[in-house]
Order: structure tokens, then sequence, then C-alpha cells
């Protein structure tokens, strides 16, 4: 299919006249298409569960964008069936096709709002709850090693020396 802005748009009507399950281009190199339920990832090199986190959820907004799509392919198909041959039936399969573009710009719509806002809110939880859980359990409940350090730091000067075995 040519590319389209909108599942509303004559080409995209077009497609799905003649395939209710018409695909989206795919995404390719990291850049979002506006037809696809599927999101591109972002990649970070360093560690933040919060970015993990909004990267889940956004794959999570893509895969409840395409069950949704997918019963807007089904309505379709059966919408068309009961379509009549000639340009009466040409008729009613474009509008079958109007109405499953309206239904899976909606999907579109509702994957770009739980993306956005549902997956940043889940983010800005996760940025204020992080430094709770750390303070709670950081360092000092996992690691050992670090914590004998720490107390050997603590300790004063003079009392400071290093056990070997």
């Amino acid at each position: 299919m040519t590319s389209a802005a909108a599942w509303t748009e004559p080409v995209a009507i077009d497609a799905l006249a003649v395939d209710c399950a018409v695909a989206a281009p795919p995404v390719e190199d990291f850049t979002p298409q506006p037809l696809a339920c599927e999101l591109p990832w972002e990649q970070s090199c360093s560690y933040d569960p919060c970015f993990f986190k909004q990267q889940e959820c956004q794959r999570d907004c893509g895969n409840t964008c395409g069950s949704c799509e997918a019963s807007c392919t089904n309505t379709c198909s059966s919408c068309k069936a009961s379509c009549a041959s000639g340009a009466a039936g040409d008729a009613c399969r474009r509008a079958c096709a109007s109405t499953t573009g309206s239904c899976r710009q909606s999907c579109i719509a509702r994957r770009d709002k739980c993306a956005t806002a549902g997956c940043t809110a889940a983010a800005q939880l996760c940025a204020k709850n992080e430094p709770v859980k750390w303070k709670k359990n950081g360092c000092w409940g996992i690691c050992p090693k670090v914590n004998a350090c720490w107390d050997l730091l603590r300790r004063p000067f003079e009392k400071r020396r290093i056990e070997t075995p």
C-alpha cells in the first residue's frame, strides 16, 4: 500500500476495499509508522528501570492495538461478504472499507493515548517509587562485600585495618 498518514485517507480506503487485512508499511530504522500498531523501540545504554517499564508499556499498547485491528478486519470481512457483485457491490465494499478505516484509525488513536499518556504516567510513577525502593532495598541488603567495605570506612581511622585470610 502506498503510504498514508491515516487509515481514513482515500489511498488507505482503496487498499482496504481490496483487502480488509492490508498491512501497514513496516516500522524500520526506529522510525514510527503512522498506520502501524507496532511502535519503534528506543534504546538506552544506561540502566533505567523506568525507561524499560515505559518501553514494555508501549509494546503492550501496540499489542492491544493489534487485537483491535484484528476485530476491525473481521468486521470488514463480514461486511464485504454481504455485498452484491457489480457497481452496487463495489460501492458496498468501499463503504465497508471506509468503516474499517475509521475503526482501524480509532485503534491507532487509542494506541497513541495509551503509549503517550498511559505509559508516561507509568514511567512517572516508577520514577517516583524507584528512589524509595532503592533506599529501602539498595545495596545494603544485596551487596555484603560492599557493606563490609562501608563498615570498614565508617570505623575511626586508627581502628581500620584490612584483614586478610
